[in-house]
């Protein structure tokens, strides 16, 4: 009966702690699709009541696993629960999960049955997509060819332009034999963009955090093993975790993250996967931030929103918002390009996982992406021309009536001194089809849960 006692209060303090850390922490992340998935984890208050059954139904069972007297609970963006135990080593909740086993068993068949009404769903949706995008094929090639049309005479390349760089773009990106239209026509473009990313310049001789005074930190890990990597920043008791390295193989992990949490001193770590779900820490450096412009931090290239001056994307915002003026104009601008050229892939959505990020210039030269190359893509472009912009994550009314995951982004005009919010991935399904859109939304439909 005492060890019954035991188990139901660390259960209890488990889920409490649980509850709590989940009302304050703002972090809690997964890829951004724009359609219906899975949830990616179970809740840790349902596994705290299993806990509790399990403790009822086995009362003469020892609990296994490290005591949690001084646990640290972490959920980072990609739902990875991180735990630090009472000897300073670092686990994701399910290697200290006490129901596990059971968890699993009893909700086997749920994840069957829901797995069997996704593939239904999908199916009828791809079906009733093929069906519209068919009726509308004749509308949109000539609305294609009036946009180009149009772009052509009124985005005339400077006389010192400079040809595009075509060895810019990452080896992972390569152009198909089915490129653009788009992409073909800017040969040549306008001048440097205004705006380099700020990035901090780095040494690959060593393990090292390097950051700069916009809010940009880019961490550095040269051969790194073939462990996964992630890395946590952490000011005032808040965290954001972000993948560094996939593990498949020895390379030169180096990555750029946002410190967004204002000016102040943030903390740095880099942890390395041991085994299973344990990590522990190979490297932590504390870092001041004292920025010298409003918004900056929303101007650099960053992981999940990676640009430079010469790739093509950037040259073709860089050409598009030639000789306007306010930052309104430019907005508009890029927003036009972008939903009359991107369609939305529906058959990325099923290829997805935890380390996919997106890259500008395969959304660019394919026109083609999900939510989350929109999100990023559009957010390259206006910081290359010097305008805060935010990719922000979570759900929407006008997509799938608020229950799926969904980016979009938060642009600062200047000018007005005031955030907009601006979808492109639901305008374009729209636009495309030949319906009329308003830029800017409304506040009052969205749900945030992560911003970058």
């Amino acid at each position: 009966m005492k060890k019954v006692m035991i188990l139901l209060v660390f259960a209890l303090l488990l889920t409490t702690t649980t509850l709590l850390f989940a009302n304050n922490n703002k972090d809690t992340e997964k890829i951004p699709s724009g359609i219906p998935e899975a949830d990616a984890l179970e809740n840790l208050s349902a596994a705290g009541s299993i806990a509790v059954e399990k403790a009822r139904d086995n009362s003469k069972k020892e609990t296994e696993g490290p005591t949690l007297k001084n646990g640290i609970i972490i959920i980072d963006q990609y739902q990875i629960r991180f735990i630090e135990d009472d000897y300073g080593n670092w686990h994701t909740f399910e290697s200290l999960d006490p129901g596990k086993e059971a968890r699993e068993t009893r909700i086997a068949q749920a994840e069957k049955e829901a797995e069997a009404k996704k593939e239904a769903e999908a199916k009828a949706e791809k079906e009733a997509i093929a069906e519209t995008e068919k009726q509308a094929e004749a509308e949109e090639e000539a609305e294609k060819a009036a946009a180009a049309k149009e772009e052509k005479a009124a985005s005339a390349p400077s006389s010192t332009a400079s040809k595009a760089s075509t060895n810019s773009e990452p080896a992972s990106a390569g152009k198909s034999s089915g490129e653009s239209k788009s992409t073909a026509e800017i040969t040549t473009v306008a001048a440097t963009p205004p705006r380099s990313p700020n990035v901090p310049s780095y040494s690959m001789d060593r393990i090292g955090i390097y950051h700069n005074d916009q809010g940009a930190v880019t961490v550095v890990y040269p051969n790194a093993p073939q462990k996964r990597l992630r890395v946590l920043v952490e000011k005032g008791g808040e965290r954001s975790a972000y993948n560094l390295h996939d593990g498949s193989k020895t390379a030169n992990a180096v990555a750029t993250y946002p410190l967004q949490r204002g000016d102040g001193t943030y903390l740095v770590r880099i942890m390395e996967n041991t085994e299973g779900n344990s990590y522990r820490e190979v490297y932590r450096q504390e870092v001041t931030l004292k920025s010298q412009q409003k918004h900056a931090v929303y101007l650099n290239s960053i992981q999940e929103i990676n640009w430079s001056s010469s790739d093509p994307a950037i040259q073709k915002a860089s050409q598009l918002t030639a000789g306007m003026s306010s930052d309104r104009e430019k907005v508009r601008g890029v927003y036009n390009y972008m939903v009359r050229n991107v369609k939305y892939d529906h058959d990325k959505v099923d290829q997805l996982n935890v380390f996919y990020l997106p890259n500008i210039n395969n959304t660019f030269s394919s026109n083609k992406g999900i939510c989350y190359d929109y999100a990023s893509l559009f957010a390259a472009m206006l910081r290359s021309q010097g305008i805060p912009t935010r990719m922000v994550k979570g759900y929407s009314q006008a997509i799938g009536n608020g229950a799926v995951y969904h980016a979009w982004n938060e642009v600062y005009i200047a000018d007005e001194d005031r955030w907009v919010i601006i979808d492109t991935t639901h305008d374009a399904s729209l636009v495309q089809r030949g319906q009329s859109v308003d830029m800017i939304k409304n506040s009052g439909g969205f749900s945030v849960t992560h911003r970058l």
